[in-house]
């Protein structure tokens, strides 16, 4: 999630780096919670280590990243919206559950002229990137599917290929 997350920024920040190579972007991420030893919606993740690997995603680009903690109300990721608002922030990235405080928040961005992002939940607007464990079996499945009429006219071919080419040039030990 984080990488693909890490991916879509600096994609999304690409074109304006090669106008001005001195600009810096500052991203803002509003955790669920930054509870220590809360896994995160079944991810196996907490929030502190899902902050740190924004750290370290961003590290190699020109990105200042800007951390609030939701702490799973609705009222602090509102507030935390505003904090990123009179900041001025290129982009808010939010992972938060409640529905109503989304609503808001992407109201209140919008009215700023600061995108966003949501995480797992939506954000009126806002592309929303989720991890959903439940999709990635028949997504992988379909996947798997689609290529392995191909990968196995391949390996045929592969075969015939390697038969034409060697036969009656390999001898086993004691043969020939």
């Amino acid at each position: 999630m984080v990488v693909l997350i890490t991916v879509l920024l600096a994609a999304w920040l690409a074109p304006a780096t090669a106008v001005s190579a001195q600009r810096r972007w500052v991203v803002a991420f509003a955790n669920a919670t930054e509870e220590p030893g809360v896994t995160l919606e079944g991810t196996g993740f907490t929030g502190p280590e899902v902050r740190e690997s924004f750290n370290l995603a961003a590290r190699l680009h020109p990105i200042d990243l800007v951390f609030y903690d939701n702490r799973g109300d609705d009222a602090r990721a509102v507030a935390n919206a505003e904090a990123a608002i009179a900041r001025k922030v290129d982009l808010y990235v939010q992972y938060h559950r409640g529905p109503s405080a989304n609503a808001i928040v992407a109201q209140k961005l919008k009215a700023a002229g600061i995108p966003v992002l949501a995480v797992n939940h939506p954000v009126p607007g806002a592309p929303l990137y989720t991890i959903d464990n439940a999709a990635a079996g028949p997504a992988s499945l379909s996947a798997g599917l689609l290529w392995i009429v191909p990968g196995l006219i391949l390996l045929a071919a592969y075969e015939v290929f390697l038969y034409l080419t060697f036969k009656g040039r390999i001898f086993a030990e004691g043969e020939a």
